[in-house]
């Protein structure tokens, strides 16, 4: 069987039914966006004839549960496994209000490996929206959105080991010619990969 696709409608920028210009929208459409990949889930394995078993949800974590949200909220980013079997993680807020890096066992053990804005001025970085990348050295490499310790705030590009040692590799917008600022870019929201020559690029 094949799919038809048909355009319902086009939104432009300035459309007030543009949900991103309108937040009321928001939740419904996001809300929306489950229901349809949802239905796709369920209806692939509805096509395989297997039949279908409930399955239990074991809840391993709630975010800021701690007092101030030192243990991160709004986890935007998925964690990625670790080769150790662990769970590694950011939050887009919480702990000083601009994420943090989490580390979470199959068992439910949470632990904040770091916070970011623990520097003047936020020069590590802030708001992580990226997932992180385990590198082939066994550490975790990832950006932020904003912070850094350019004029512009645009970023930066991190490492930290599995037992919370962080380290800035990069900090976005920092090369600008006499005609174009920030050569070099900012704001980065997708995640780092590393090429088979070891380097990371994005």
């Amino acid at each position: 069987m094949h799919g038809v696709l048909s355009l319902i409608a086009f939104l432009k920028s300035s459309d007030p039914l543009n949900w991103k210009n309108n937040p009321a929208l928001e939740g419904w459409w996001r809300g929306l966006q489950y229901t349809l990949a949802a239905c796709a889930v369920l209806g692939m394995l509805l096509s395989t004839g297997r039949p279908l078993h409930a399955q239990a949800l074991t809840v391993l974590y709630n975010f800021c549960s701690q007092s101030g949200c030192t243990d991160g909220g709004f986890p935007y980013a998925k964690p990625v496994q670790g080769t150790d079997g662990n769970f590694y993680g950011t939050t887009y807020k919480g702990g000083n209000n601009v994420g943090v890096i989490y580390k979470l066992t199959p068992g439910g053990t949470f632990t904040t490996l770091y916070s970011f804005c623990s520097e003047s001025d936020c020069a590590d970085g802030e708001l992580p929206e990226a997932p992180l990348i385990q590198g082939s050295d066994g550490n975790f490499y990832g950006t932020t959105e904003d912070g850094g310790n350019s004029f512009f705030d645009a970023g930066t590009a991190f490492k930290i080991t599995p037992s919370g040692t962080f380290s800035v590799l990069y900090t976005f917008c920092s090369v600008s010619t006499s005609t174009t600022s920030c050569v070099d870019g900012g704001d980065p929201v997708d995640p780092l990969v590393q090429g088979s020559d070891g380097n990371f690029y994005g």
